[in-house]
Formats: structure tokens, sequence, C-alpha cells
């Protein structure tokens, strides 16, 4: 219940109503500023999506950061702290196996995802991938360990856009 209110109360304040235009105008000004390499098309409309996103934060209030409230929305409970703790711990991780996928991946021919890849064949890939998703973050949530991201959440749905001579385009 204090959630549903919560939830009321942040759909009903000024800010929330901005948010859809202007991620609208910040996604096309990102995809023209990657187009020209010219991160300074982009620039003002980050500018603008992060105030925005800060007096959200302001409005619906925060305990520690106000990355706590925004996350809230997708994670709920989870802090700021709880993530800076969690990366601390991956950083090594991550380093050790981020070099060499770096080093690997140069080495992949650019024709790889070219071909004749069917796309029932893709289709059923994506099934299993993502049954394995929703297992995967059932036994998570069963563990009560921290999981990020919304794949495999219930109304997950595949989409059924596909090419067969692209790999993974199903996906």
């Amino acid at each position: 219940m204090a959630k549903a209110v919560r939830s009321r109360d942040q759909n009903s304040k000024q800010p929330r109503r901005k948010i859809p235009a202007r991620r609208t105008h910040a996604r096309e000004a990102w995809r023209e500023a990657r187009r020209q390499s010219d991160f300074s098309l982009f620039q003002p409309h980050l500018k603008k999506v992060v105030g925005i996103n800060r007096q959200m934060a302001d409005y619906w209030g925060y305990q520690e950061s106000r990355y706590d409230a925004l996350a809230d929305e997708y994670e709920p409970g989870v802090r700021a702290s709880q993530l800076r703790e969690l990366f601390d711990e991956l950083r090594p991780a991550i380093g050790s196996v981020l070099g060499p996928a770096l080093e690997r991946s140069a080495a992949i021919p650019p024709d790889l995802m070219q071909g004749n890849f069917p796309v029932a064949a893709q289709q059923a890939l994506n099934r299993e991938v993502a049954e394995a998703i929703v297992s995967f973050r059932g036994r998570a949530k069963r563990s009560r360990k921290w999981v990020c991201g919304r794949i495999g959440s219930p109304g997950s749905k595949l989409k059924p856009m596909a090419s067969a001579t692209s790999r993974f385009s199903a996906c």
C-alpha cells in the first residue's frame, strides 16, 4: 500500500511530466551526436535530463543519495551505498575479464554476424536464454541476493522481429 501511495505521489510531481519529451529529444540528439561524432550536440540535452532527474529525486526524498530515490523505481530498497560496495567487490573481476575480452574482440572477423541464420533457430535460442534468465532471477531472489535488471520479469515478451541474414537479429 505504501508503495502505491508513493507511486501516485511520485507521478503527480511536476518534473515527471517533462521526462518523456526531454528523453525523446535527448535520444534524437544522442543519435545525431554519435553520427557526427560531436558530443556538444548532446550535452545540453544531457544537462536537462540530469537536472530533471535531480529535481525528481529531491521531490521524492532520499536518505543518503539522490540516486537512492531514482533507483527505487527499478530496484525498490536498493541504495547507492550498496551499489558502491557491490561494484567495489566486482571491479577486480571485471578488470580481469575486460582486458582479455577487448583483445579477443579485435580478432573477430567483421563479417561474423552475416550469413544464413534461420529465424526459427534464433527465436528458439531467445526462448532458451529468456527462460534461463527467469530461472536465475528466481533463484537469486530466493537466495536474497540483489540482482539488477528487468529482463525476464513478468510481462517481458520476445519480439518477433528477425532477419534470416543477420545473426541474433531475433534477440
